[in-house]
């Protein structure tokens, strides 16, 4: 699979945005591990593939080595940030896509607003958004569980977190995740992109009135925000603000989505999981761990390092693999299978270090929420398998783009 370039660096043919590459992922990266754990692909204009667990921790902990950011030329051109190729300009990931010192800055106030004792404030919110969301379709025996439970709630629950109009959540909830599950210029993916050019001017209009009129809550407490000694500006408010959307939405999605799957045809362990609030936190770790639902993060080297026994240059990129670390068979075992009572269970699903996921917590909560729901109030829920579909794309997340389901309906809310 390997070869050794004049230079020395271990070369193979990877394309991560490939169908055979999405076919296969669990492979291929298992291959990875086992011969070539940091190794050179010219995919892309050529970056370095990094699959084992420890090598991914260090370059995630060391964020004065290995940059998030993004650098945008006079002339437009972008390279950098944490997706391989770097993709067009629509709207900067802010914090993600930046580093210290700008990035303390932008981060401090997020970190108290999603900590645990926040979210557990909100966790009565997010079970009235679960009830409410599966009472509109309880009634009808069937539903799509992505479109009409795993989407929806994280998107209003997302909406509550940042003190948005909770009426407003829905013409945006669909699409977020059909910006990344639709294929790339379907009508479903062209509408994505009006949808969110749609919910970025909403977004400025949001932060505006909070300049304005400042209140309690999160955006207005970003729009106050100095960095680096300067008051922010509009634009990178709604980056914030926007990056949270997007990050908190899609990544809860494929989390409920992988785990929905998986219990398809395990009613014992639907059972197990109802058992005890133990059980679903434990079980909830297991699904991070074993679906990955952000699949690799890109850096870029801003010194001499070397990593794997490998030696790597300033401006070199690297793609380090959450969902290949997640199975490295030297820190878990069993890797490859889902152990839903496994640990400890220390995954790298939300990453590790300073850009460690800010919605950590909050993603946790809306799990609990809605699968404890599900399984309580659908508890016979089958999934049309023939009709379900994955991303055909596995570059960046994993998540299925829909599950049909039928299930027996609470005759008490037909017709309500």
């Amino acid at each position: 699979m390997s070869v050794s370039p004049p230079d020395g660096r271990p070369c193979i043919e990877f394309d991560q945005h490939s169908r055979e590459y999405a076919e296969h992922n669990v492979e291929v990266l298992r291959t990875l591990r086992e011969t070539a754990p940091v190794a050179w692909t010219s995919s892309y204009g050529g970056f370095w593939v990094v699959t084992r667990y420890e090598d991914v921790a260090a370059v995630l902990g060391d964020a004065e080595t290995y940059s998030s950011a993004v650098v945008e030329e006079s002339d437009g051109t972008r390279h950098g940030g944490t997706m391989i190729p770097t993709p067009p300009a629509f709207i900067q990931q802010i914090p993600a896509e930046t580093d210290a010192p700008e990035w303390a800055d932008y981060r401090r106030p997020l970190v108290a607003r999603f900590s645990p004792a926040a979210v557990e404030g909100m966790r009565p919110a997010i079970d009235e958004i679960t009830s409410r969301t599966i009472d509109a379709i309880i009634g009808s025996g069937s539903c799509d569980l992505v479109y009409d439970i795993a989407n929806p709630i994280p998107s209003a629950a997302m909406f509550h977190a940042l003190g948005l109009p909770l009426d407003e959540w829905a013409p945006f909830a669909v699409h977020f995740h059909n910006a990344i599950a639709a294929a790339p210029g379907s009508e479903e993916f062209i509408a994505a992109g009006e949808g969110l050019t749609v919910f970025v001017e909403k977004l400025y209009a949001e932060v505006q009135e909070r300049r304005s009129s400042p209140g309690s809550d999160i955006i207005s407490e970003i729009v106050g925000l100095t960095i680096c000694g300067r008051p922010i500006t509009d634009q990178e408010s709604v980056s914030i603000v926007f990056t949270l959307t997007l990050a908190g939405v899609d990544t809860s999605t494929m989390l409920l989505s992988n785990a929905f799957a998986f219990l398809n045809d395990r009613p014992a362990q639907r059972a197990w999981l109802l058992e005890d609030r133990k059980n679903m936190r434990l079980a909830t770790e297991e699904f991070l761990r074993w679906s990955s639902p952000g699949q690799a993060l890109a850096r870029t080297v801003m010194r001499v390092a070397e990593l794997g026994g490998q030696r790597l240059e300033p401006g070199d990129r690297v793609l380090v693999y959450h969902a290949s670390a997640n199975r490295d068979e030297s820190k878990f075992e069993k890797a490859d299978e889902c152990v839903l009572d496994r640990y400890p269970n220390r995954h790298v699903g939300f990453g590790v270090g300073p850009h460690r996921c800010l919605g950590s917590h909050l993603a946790r909560a809306e799990f609990e929420s809605v699968m404890s729901e599900v399984l309580r109030r659908m508890p016979d829920y089958e999934i049309d398998m023939s009709k379900a579909s994955k991303y055909p794309n596995l570059g960046a997340v994993n998540g299925w783009v829909q599950l049909p389901a039928t299930f027996t309906p609470e005759l008490s809310f037909v017709g309500s």
